[in-house]
């Protein structure tokens, strides 16, 4: 029992010395251009699922997440903020590519990580990094 809990320890505290390293606030794009992540991104729609439904805001709601150069995340309805947490971006193994891409993840746990599939100074697209996941669009509001 007391090396199930050491295992334990030995993880959790890899989660949380990972999770507070610190965040590059560009990402190396295919053209070797770094274009920042940081601002305020509007949610524009998503696609996938089993279904491949297409799900878009309602009419009159605007979604956005915004990343700040200090690690804090944050997902507002119209100006109301819903969702906040730390993030951060490193390079790993996806469904997407035989070469590591960029994922954001965030330090709640519960939240699912985000592969970054292309990210312009407009414009950012993610998808779930698990088969029959939502790939999402995002255009850029603030920078």
């Amino acid at each position: 029992m007391n090396s199930l809990k050491l295992i334990f320890g030995v993880v959790l505290l890899s989660i949380i010395i990972s999770a507070c390293r610190s965040n590059p606030v560009s990402v190396k794009t295919s053209q070797n251009n770094d274009i920042s992540l940081l601002g305020k991104w509007s949610w524009k729609n998503s696609s996938g699922g089993i279904t491949g439904q297409i799900l878009n805001p309602p009419p009159g709601t605007y979604l956005f997440k915004c990343f700040s150069s200090d690690g804090n995340y944050f997902e507002y309805t119209n100006d109301t903020l819903k969702y906040s947490t730390h993030y951060f971006v490193k390079k790993n193994k996806t469904i997407y590519s035989v070469d590591s891409l960029n994922i954001v993840s965030f330090q709640d746990i519960s939240r699912n990580a985000e592969v970054i599939l292309k990210l312009t100074k407009d414009s950012l697209v993610t998808g779930d990094n698990y088969f029959d996941g939502f790939i999402s669009i995002y255009t850029k509001v603030i920078p």
